[in-house]
């Protein structure tokens, strides 16, 4: 059973949509296909960070990845909002499943780890909202214990500033 519900603020109603429910099991499948197609070539659970030498990829893939740790900390504590973490996550999601498809054919530099870190707080965050998946998730991922039992993930500051802004300017 998923608890999704991030279709609208907690403070404004919510008509039944089926619509959302499919939309909400196509990402899990996802989501559940992309972790099952990737776990024989992440590195194995509680490796250590690699040192120097990160891809542009791996590099961006682990901002975004705390960044959406950012994201879902604040609009689940201070804010509480429940609609906007889901859509954080997919966000990551999207930005992470071309890595993942692409993994076996490139050269490492970190991505594998990156995808690990990806995918472990993917779990975590999603333990809210779909506890069962999470669980699940998590023990595919090779993790011991409950994902209800770890820690929830801080973001480190040095992955949250952008090392590059793109700004439009139209004259």
């Amino acid at each position: 059973r998923v608890l999704f519900r991030s279709a609208a603020p907690p403070d404004r109603g919510l008509d039944w949509n089926e619509a959302g429910v499919e939309g909400c099991h196509r990402f899990l499948n996802r989501l559940s296909r992309l972790v099952g197609g990737s776990v024989a070539d992440l590195p194995p659970a509680g490796s250590p960070e690699p040192g120097d030498g990160w891809h542009e990829d791996a590099l961006a893939l682990r901002r975004k990845t705390h960044q959406t740790i950012e994201r879902v900390t604040f609009n689940l504590g201070p804010r509480m909002h429940l609609n906007t973490p889901v859509s954080t996550v997919m966000e990551l999601i999207n930005f992470a499943a071309p890595l993942a498809d692409r993994l076996p054919d490139r050269s490492d530099g970190g991505v594998s780890w990156a995808l690990r870190e990806c995918f472990e707080t993917v779990a975590l965050l999603l333990t809210p909202f779909a506890p069962h998946f999470a669980e699940e998730l998590w023990e595919s991922l090779g993790r011991e214990g409950f994902v209800s039992d770890a820690a929830w993930p801080d973001a480190r500051d040095d992955l949250l500033v952008a090392d590059q802004v793109t700004v439009v300017v139209q004259v």
